[in-house]
């Protein structure tokens, strides 16, 4: 399991792993500088009894080491490993990459009406237009809808989430379109199927590639209300949840039934506030084909092609000889960055392992992991201080905190560092930093991304934390700028959601006690 959230209520999101790398305590570390007491309290506490916590806090200017602890000691990087995806992407890419999604005319268009197919080919843009993105920005939550199922809640953004489909289909529309003959297809072939361990990463995605439903109470022992987003004829909702009474259980769970019905069933309580899952979608381009025919409907396009039908591959053009329909320009890639690492969007930190692999040509994802390896050899990493799994850092992506903040430090002297950094959660305030150490003085000091990889115990139940990981930048009192990697290695937890929200606590509050003490 991985996450990067506050709280994790149920136990069904913790994956059985092996704990690894752990060993005890500080007795066995090699160690530099003075541990803050209020951090050596924090260590000193049961669920670390029995793991290793690992540092390293350098000068930014200098390069002096202020702070360090087994720096050479290899651990699981958790979510921190996006800081290597994002880092390269912008290298590569650019913090003004722009994905361009075209809209091609298969066929002749004669007084409105298409003779053929109206394509639509997938660029790897994972908001589509979507949380803003079609006014140049790209919004997102404290709790985002991406792992809404694992947090037991999320918050959805304002924003029209067909807004970018919807945009097409009236660029369409006035392009002179009005009704097609043939079909509507999305084109997915941009790059080969890629399913890391965090789930299918596709080229063409519709928010996020998920159903968003959101259960309100109703009076006790009533069916509560389910609402559907986006709103779409594509899918029917069968809604089983029921009403319990007030401080009662609130458990909801979302699966597929049969002929495309979602099954939403369980409890929430009349008390509780309305309550997100999402619905993830199996077959993206079909879903995009079906959503993109309804929102060229709306537009006053006439389609004769069924919405719920396949998307037809085979009937995809082998070229594109002429100038698109209509383009969607998206946000920079800046705008991306910040999604990906505020939130820690895994799905989104793979697609960008793909656009690598594409940039170096080649259409295999994981062959743009050596581009980033490529990089962190250029920042002076050896390839026996990191291991890479995938773009979002699944386990066993690997890093020793002398590396990591090697990485970072390398980070700082290229042209995009400022836009890495404002991309990072910031303690106390917003992403996945949001909810922790708010009552220190670091609140608002530390830019950090955060990462955690778990395991449940069988038999115990307990909670068996392999890594929890802070690693970023911070500002101390006195102005001096830090570059740091925090890890914590083995803690072990009673309550699996219990732990989770503190284990993310006490590593925030162990970076603010060093933050105020260096």
């Amino acid at each position: 399991m991985r996450t990067d959230r506050l709280r994790v209520p149920g136990v069904a999101a913790l994956m059985l792993l092996l704990l690894a790398g752990c060993t005890g305590g500080s007795a066995s570390s090699a160690e530099t500088g003075s541990v803050p007491p209020v951090a050596q309290k924090i260590m000193d506490r049961t669920p670390y009894a029995a793991a290793r916590w690992s540092w390293s806090f350098r000068d930014l200017d200098s390069g002096e080491e202020l702070a360090d602890r087994d720096v050479s000691v290899m651990t699981l990087t958790g979510s921190t490993a996006k800081l290597f995806s994002v880092g390269t992407a912008l290298d590569v890419l650019g913090p003004d990459f722009t994905y361009q999604t075209p809209v091609y005319a298969d066929g002749d268009v004669a007084r409105g009406t298409l003779n053929g197919d109206l394509v639509l080919k997938a660029s790897g843009d994972i908001a589509m237009g979507g949380r803003g993105a079609v006014d140049g920005r790209v919004d997102f939550t404290t709790m985002d809808h991406s792992n809404a199922n694992e947090l037991g809640n999320a918050e959805l953004t304002p924003e029209d989430p067909l807004a970018g489909l919807g945009y097409l289909a009236g660029q369409v529309k006035k392009a002179g379109i009005s009704r097609i003959l043939g079909d509507v297809l999305i084109d997915d072939r941009l790059w080969n199927p890629y399913e890391p361990q965090a789930g299918p990463v596709s080229p063409i995605m519709i928010n996020d590639n998920l159903i968003d439903l959101t259960a309100t109470p109703g009076p006790e022992g009533e069916p509560a209300s389910v609402e559907m987003r986006p709103h779409t004829d594509l899918f029917s909702i069968r809604n089983e949840v029921t009403t319990s009474a007030v401080g009662g259980e609130t458990a909801i769970s979302v699966s597929g039934g049969k002929r495309d019905a979602i099954v939403v069933s369980g409890s929430i309580a009349a008390d509780s506030g309305p309550v997100v899952q999402v619905f993830r979608v199996p077959d993206p381009a079909r879903f995009a084909r079906g959503l993109f025919i309804e929102s060229l409907r709306r537009a006053g396009v006439q389609v004769d092609a069924d919405p719920t039908g396949p998307n037809d591959v085979a009937a995809l053009p082998s070229a594109y000889n002429a100038d698109p329909v209509v383009t969607l320009a998206s946000p920079p890639f800046s705008e991306y960055a910040r999604l990906i690492l505020k939130v820690s969007y895994n799905t989104g930190a793979n697609s960008v392992v793909c656009l690598l692999a594409l940039d170096a040509g080649s259409k295999d994802c994981p062959d743009g992991l050596a581009t980033i390896a490529s990089r962190l050899e250029t920042a002076g990493i050896k390839d026996s201080e990191f291991v890479l799994s995938d773009g979002a850092g699944a386990d066993p992506s690997s890093i020793t905190p002398d590396a990591m903040v090697r990485w970072l430090t390398w980070v700082h002297g290229r042209k995009w560092a400022d836009t890495l950094r404002d991309a990072l959660p910031v303690l106390g305030v917003d992403g996945s930093l949001a909810h922790v150490a708010q009552d220190t003085a670091a609140k608002g000091k530390v830019w950090a991304k955060t990462g955690t990889s778990g395991a449940l115990s069988g038999g115990t139940g307990y909670l068996l934390v392999s890594t929890k990981a802070l690693s970023g930048y911070m500002r101390t009192a006195d102005g001096r700028e830090v570059v740091f990697a925090l890890y914590v290695n083995g803690a072990i937890f009673p309550s699996p959601g219990e732990g989770l929200l503190q284990v993310s606590d006490d590593v925030a509050r162990v970076a603010a006690a060093f933050q105020e003490a260096l």
